[in-house]
Parts: structure tokens; C-alpha cells; sequence
């Protein structure tokens, strides 16, 4: 009897493992969609996107997206309702399965291997003497291997179970960017959101098997919900983060891209700055100011040009003067440095502190974080120097045109013109807060100034993008020099016989401490 009792409930728990087996649901890839089959019977779900696998579990319908992810549906009847994504990066997701009480996904790293066909058909990888050679490249997809996909396995079932919808931006304001998603799509303030750019390139496109001019899905930012309601999220943008209208919004779980310290820049942006720093002449009854007046553009390849007036001062008082320097500077330009040859022209009173100039840049940090940038220059300018002079014996007069000069230095000649160091311009900027920055500006030129200054730069609108508007206020000091002609001595050049002559110069400073505002505005 108790051999019989134990063999019936043998039967009735096998039986009963048959019956979980068999109502186990199932799915399959059909050319519209995807087939479930339940045990209530087979509905075919249509999807625009294109899956290389699928999962049922508990409800929800998982698939294997390629570079889209796992997408998440919640399927009930003959509707199948969003719910969610998970991003995989710069891989592909191949398949998704069940392993215990979670999901695992198996991905692989897309490449682009070039090969070379030969006549008989062997088909081998193409070398760089291939690419010389000119011979025909046919471009494939290199599948992973058994280690590699194991490798790369990654569990994802509680980030797609937490994820809420997909969505895209609608608007762009300053600091935030709106979504099309919101409470009623499962979304909660704290939701942490991926924005990925939606601009075109030609890539290699699994569903064709050709190039395609398709979204690059770059993440320019990883944000946070601030705010939500039926239909519509706000996510604040930190330093650095950029979005446009149309970019996609993918759940996620990643940390938030704000960063204070080392934020990256818009490329395809526009950028003016200025400053006017007036002065009260200290000992003297004069006025001036130092003025910087800048254009540059940075482009979609690392490069950034900028143009304008560097340094600019004016003297009103017993004289006036007004050197400036005036460059324009292209240089390869990166998120964390930079450097750029340019030219330009520095003027002075003294034409002997005039010509063309050559400059230096280089940026050392981010533009909006922690940097240190300089701008090194010289100048092709008239010769300082002759193998002649002659002065009046009697003093206080210059020379006269015609009289005799006496040899100063045989071993000198006039070479006419040459290169001089001409100045330089340094700025350190110390970030204090995610909108205030500390800055320090230095500059040195021959041309006849020396300026400095210590302050602030506050984020007033934007957050380093387009639309944003910076105002630096800062303190210090600053002397303007302007050249009068010296009457102690005076050069000629008697070989000549022409007694042409040229004076040296004497300078007269003036400056006072100053109180500088400007503005730094960007643009698309």
C-alpha cells in the first residue's frame, strides 16, 4: 500500500511539471514582430524594431535589440505596452535569457573588418599593403567567440524591472531639457536619463548589410528627473551636459555626467567675449582703459578659431596712446587641451615696437573647469640698433640733419629688421562652485602695457552651451606706456650720406587701479 500511494504521487508531481513545462510561454522573431505562444494561444506582436532575439518572463516580453538594447514591453491580450530599455554602450546585445530569477544579456562589440577576396575565392583580413595595393575590400561584421561572448555577459534584470519609458527631448531651456515621457509612462523624480544625440553619420547598418546614413546615439549627458507630470518630465543639465531637440532619453543607471571641474565643450559653437577695464591715472592727470574684444568658433573636428583684438589700450591725458594687438589663432582643440599657431600685428607710439606678429596657444584643462591658458608672442619689427650714432655735444637738442657722425661699434651693422619676443597673456581659471569660477588674468606686452587682475566669473544663463551668458568682474592694475621721441640721443647712418637719421624713444607711463566687467556669450 505505501509503494503504491508513493508511485501515485510520483505520477501526480510529474505530471503536474509537465503541465508548468508545457504552459511555459515562448516566443519567436516572425517579419512583422514577434509570436508569443501561452498557454491561452499565440498572438503576434507587431515592433518597427528589428530584434535578433526574444524572451518571455513573468508577463513582460524582452528583445534583443543589437545596438538599440533589450527593449521591454508588459504584454497582456493583444497589446504590448513600453516599458523600458537597457543600454549596452558601444556593444550589441546578441540574445537575452533566463538564468535562475534574473536575465543575462550576451553582447558583442560591432567591428568593421575589411577583407580581400582572391580570384579562387579564399577570402582573408586585409593588411595595410591590401589598402596600397588598391585591391577589393568587402567589409562584414566579426561575429564573437564562445570565451568572448561569456566574457561580456552582463545581468540585467534589476535595471530593466526599475527602468522606466523611453522618450525623446521636446525643448531645450538654459539649464533643463523637457521630455515626452512622464508619470503616466512610469517615470519618478530621480530617474536617471541617458541623452543620446540623434545626428546622422553613415555607419554600417545590421538590418541592410550596408552603409546608412543613421543616428549616432552618442550620450551627451547623463541627467537626472527633477520634476514630473502626466505626459511630460524636466531633467537638469549640469556643466558640460548638451542636448538638442529630438535626441533620444534611455533609462539608465549610470552616474550623472555633471562635472564642475572638467566639463566638456559644444563643438559648432560660437563664443564672444569682451572686457572693458577703465583706469584713473595714479600722479598723473590722465584716464585710459584696457579692452579685449574676441570671436571664436569651435567645429564638429577638433578644431577651434579665434580672432579679434587680445589687448587693446587707450590713454587720454597730457598724451594719448592706444597700442593694441590684434591675431588670429586656428589650433587643434580637444575637451582637455589645446594648442594653435597664429599670426597677427601689434602696434605702439614707438614704430620701432610695430610690425607682424607670431603667436603661441596653448590650454592646458577645460575651458569652463580648472585651466591654465597662454598666449606667447613675437614680433617682426624694425632693428633696435646702428653701427652709427651722433649726439649734440651741448645737449638738450637732437642732432642736426647733415652733421658728422662718429663710429659707436664697427662690429655692429644695421640689419634693418628682426625678430623680438613681443609679450604674453595668461589666465588661470579655479572653479569654486557649478556657476562660480575664479580667475586670474596677466599680460605683458612691449607694445607699452602690463595689466593685471584677480575675480570672478559667475554662469548667469546656459550651462556652457548654446545660449549661455558668463559675466567675469574682476580687480587690479594696469599701466599703459606711450613712447615720445628721446632727445639725448639720435642715430644716423653716415655711410649712407644721406645723414638720414632716427631718434631712440623715451616712455611715459601711466595707470591706476582698475575695475574690469565683461561678458562671454555662446551660440549655435
Amino acid at each position: 500500500m505505501r509503494h503504491a500511494m508513493a508511485f501515485s504521487i510520483l505520477t501526480v508531481a510529474l505530471l503536474a511539471a509537465a503541465t508548468v513545462q508545457a504552459a511555459a510561454p515562448t516566443c519567436e522573431m516572425t517579419e512583422k514582430g514577434v509570436l508569443v505562444t501561452t498557454a491561452e494561444g499565440a498572438v503576434e506582436y507587431p515592433f518597427a524594431e528589428k530584434a535578433g532575439g526574444c524572451l518571455v518572463a513573468d508577463g513582460k516580453l524582452y528583445l534583443a535589440a543589437g545596438m538599440a538594447g533589450i527593449l521591454v514591453y508588459a504584454i497582456d491580450g493583444q497589446t504590448a505596452v513600453a516599458l523600458g530599455a537597457w543600454n549596452p554602450g558601444d556593444r550589441e546585445v546578441i540574445r537575452v535569457e533566463q538564468s535562475g530569477n534574473g536575465l543575462v544579456a550576451v553582447t558583442a562589440k560591432l567591428e568593421i573588418v575589411p577583407l580581400v577576396v582572391a580570384g579562387d575565392g579564399t577570402v582573408r583580413q586585409a593588411g595595410l599593403a591590401s589598402f596600397l595595393r588598391g585591391e577589393v575590400m568587402v567589409p562584414t561584421v566579426a561575429q564573437p567567440s564562445a570565451a568572448t561572448a561569456a566574457a561580456e555577459v552582463t545581468a540585467t534584470a534589476g535595471a530593466l524591472t526599475s527602468a522606466g519609458a523611453s522618450g525623446h527631448v521636446v525643448e531645450v531651456r538654459s539649464e533643463v531639457a523637457l521630455l515626452d515621457i512622464g508619470s503616466g509612462q512610469g517615470v519618478k523624480v530621480g530617474d536617471r536619463y541617458e541623452l543620446r544625440s540623434q545626428d546622422l553619420k553613415l555607419q554600417y547598418s545590421l538590418a541592410t548589410g550596408k552603409d546608412e546614413m543613421l543616428p549616432t546615439n552618442t550620450v551627451t549627458a547623463v541627467v537626472a528627473v527633477s520634476s514630473v507630470a502626466e505626459g511630460k518630465a524636466l531633467v537638469k543639465l549640469g556643466r558640460g551636459d548638451r542636448t538638442r531637440v529630438g535626441d533620444a532619453a534611455v533609462p539608465t543607471g549610470r552616474d550623472l555626467t555633471r562635472d564642475d571641474w572638467f566639463p566638456g565643450y559644444e563643438r559648432n559653437l560660437n563664443r564672444i567675449r569682451a572686457r572693458v577695464a577703465p583706469f584713473l591715472g595714479i600722479d598723473t592727470l590722465s584716464a585710459g582703459m584696457m579692452t579685449t574684444a574676441l570671436y571664436d568658433r569651435t567645429f564638429n573636428f577638433p578644431m577651434r578659431v579665434e580672432a579679434g583684438f587680445s589687448n587693446i589700450g587707450f590713454v587720454f591725458g597730457e598724451d594719448f596712446a592706444a597700442p593694441f594687438h590684434a591675431n588670429v589663432v586656428p589650433s587643434y582643440d580637444t575637451d582637455f587641451f589645446e594648442v594653435g599657431l597664429g599670426v597677427g600685428y601689434v602696434y605702439s607710439s614707438n614704430d620701432r615696437r610695430r610690425g607682424l606678429s607670431f603667436l603661441q596657444k596653448v590650454r592646458l584643462g577645460t575651458v569652463d573647469g580648472l585651466n591654465l591658458t597662454v598666449h606667447n608672442s613675437f614680433v617682426y619689427q624694425r632693428s633696435s640698433y646702428s653701427s652709427w650714432f651722433g649726439y649734440d655735444e651741448s645737449g638738450g637738442k637732437p642732432v642736426t640733419l647733415g652733421e658728422s657722425c662718429t663710429p659707436y661699434d664697427d662690429d655692429e651693422e644695421y640689419t634693418g629688421y628682426e625678430f623680438n619676443w613681443e609679450g604674453i597673456d595668461a589666465t588661470l581659471s579655479v572653479p569654486l562652485t557649478s556657476r562660480v569660477t575664479l580667475i586670474t588674468d596677466w599680460s605683458f606686452s612691449n607694445a607699452g602695457w602690463f595689466y593685471g587682475d584677480i575675480g570672478i566669473r559667475t554662469l548667469v544663463m546656459g550651462n556652457g552651451g548654446h545660449g549661455t551668458l558668463i559675466i567675469p568682474v574682476t580687480i587690479g592694475g594696469v599701466m599703459v606706456d606711450d613712447f615720445v621721441p628721446s632727445y639725448k640721443s639720435t642715430y644716423c647712418d653716415a655711410d649712407s650720406k644721406t645723414y638720414s637719421s632716427y631718434q631712440e624713444y623715451d616712455s611715459k607711463t601711466y595707470g591706476g587701479p582698475v575695475v574690469s566687467i565683461g561678458i562671454d556669450y555662446r551660440w549655435r
